[in-house]
């Protein structure tokens, strides 16, 4: 697109030049700001009352509590809103019909400003917005910051033309997104099933197969058996110095994992170190370099994850040991336990906070075939969900460029870089 023919200074450096024929107001005095109310009454009764703009609501999930509140602020689909306090202050959404807190503003434009121009001006305001964040604990909109900041306002026409060019140009952009991330949940899905065939079936395609016996495993390779992981492993779980004792965790030599070191593919560095004394008054104990470790415990995914290590360490009580027998493949082992991991889950009462014990994770029952099989299958799963991930990371990059490049557009229109008023006549 071509620039506009004739710019002025905005007289603000992180605006930059605007068009000359452009009007420029403080936010002020094009909107009218209105914080919600925190509501007295919420009830699960969704009958006859609107629901509560909780951010989870706003961000997709159904609504769980509705408000019978008379003094509650409602507000009606597709208005703009400002959260106010919280982790995203100075992030601008649009509403769904229902009842606003007090960690969220109302943003009413005047009659003049067309709504959608509005909205996109005010998603190029929040990239200097969320820079001015003030609180030392939550953050929260500095109300002088918003009231003060400019506003570029063009001609009416000017305005529909900016924002209808840049609901064609940012559907485009969100269709391409939205494909991309079907693709990667493709991927995903090859990804487990590529792993779950290979530890469950094997490699050859032309092996005779038998019932194992196990619902959720199916028919596995006729010469294969299956032993509880306590007959093929050894497992113990770790422990925590006390921390009250400072003097345990300053200076430490030992290394020492916590439970989110299990995110890991694999373990290369401690989570922190220890001191030998407090190794000595702990139930610490040494793991070795190539064992596994399994969460018991944790918040969210955590509980039933699996990980090797590539390095000696100690590790906390949340945490299962698995050393592996001579015997057995680990590689093998890290793979049937990660493709298993909702099943493992499943032993302790799935997504509930019950956590897993050493007794549970004892009995998981293992493939037990010859070694040299279990190497090639290792060795095959080393190689090929790497490709797989490759090609997610290079997926989601695309997926960031294309949404660097629609905040780069809309930046760009709505401050007068490019002119669009001919987009209509061009498209036509």
């Amino acid at each position: 697109m071509k620039p506009y023919p004739k710019y002025k200074c905005s007289g603000v450096e992180w605006l930059g030049d605007v068009p000359e024929i452009w009007s420029r107001k403080k936010f002020k005095l094009v909107a009218n700001i209105k914080k919600g109310i925190l509501p007295k009454k919420i009830t699960l009764d969704n009958i006859g009352f609107p629901p509560y703009l909780s951010m989870n609501y706003l961000r997709g999930s159904f609504a769980s509590e509705f408000v019978k509140d008379e003094s509650a602020h409602i507000v009606e689909y597709g208005e703009i809103l400002l959260l106010w306090d919280g982790a995203n202050a100075g992030e601008f959404i649009q509403a769904k019909y229902g009842v606003i807190s007090s960690t969220i503003a109302h943003i009413v434009f005047i009659k003049d400003i067309n709504k959608k121009y509005a909205w996109y001006y005010s998603k190029f305001l929040e990239q200097q917005l969320r820079k001015t964040t003030i609180g030392m604990g939550i953050p929260h909109v500095s109300g002088n910051e918003l009231n003060n900041l400019i506003f570029c306002e063009p001609s009416i026409f000017e305005q529909k033309t900016i924002a209808n060019f840049l609901d064609r140009e940012t559907t485009h952009i969100d269709s391409l997104i939205k494909e991309k991330e079907n693709f990667i949940s493709l991927l995903k899905e090859k990804r487990q099933a590529l792993i779950s065939h290979a530890v469950t079936k094997g490699l050859d395609p032309t092996v005779k197969m038998k019932d194992s016996g196990v619902e959720w495993l199916g028919d596995v390779p006729e010469h294969w058996s299956h032993l509880p992981l306590k007959w093929i492993s050894k497992i113990f779980s770790g422990g925590t110095p006390d921390k009250k004792i400072t003097e345990y965790w300053e200076n430490g030599v030992i290394p020492w994992i916590n439970s989110g070191a299990v995110n890991n593919d694999l373990i290369n560095q401690p989570t922190t170190y220890i001191t030998e004394e407090a190794f000595i008054n702990s139930s610490a104990k040494w793991i070795k370099n190539g064992s596994l470790v399994m969460a018991l415990a944790g918040q969210g995914k955590t509980k039933g994850m699996a990980t090797q290590l590539n390095i000696d360490t100690t590790c906390n009580q949340s945490m299962a040991a698995i050393e592996v027998n001579h015997n057995y493949n680990a590689r093998f082992l890290y793979w049937w336990l990660k493709s298993n991991y909702q099943n493992i889950r499943n032993l302790s009462g799935g997504d509930s906070r019950d956590g897993l014990n050493l007794e549970i994770i004892g009995l998981i029952r293992c493939p037990f075939f010859d070694s040299e099989e279990k190497k090639q299958i290792a060795d095959f799963l080393d190689k090929q969900p790497t490709k797989i991930d490759a090609l997610v990371k290079e997926t989601k990059n695309s997926i960031e460029l294309l949404k660097e490049h629609r905040t780069a557009l809309i930046s760009a229109a709505v401050t007068g870089k490019i002119d669009v008023r001919n987009f209509e006549k061009e498209v036509a």
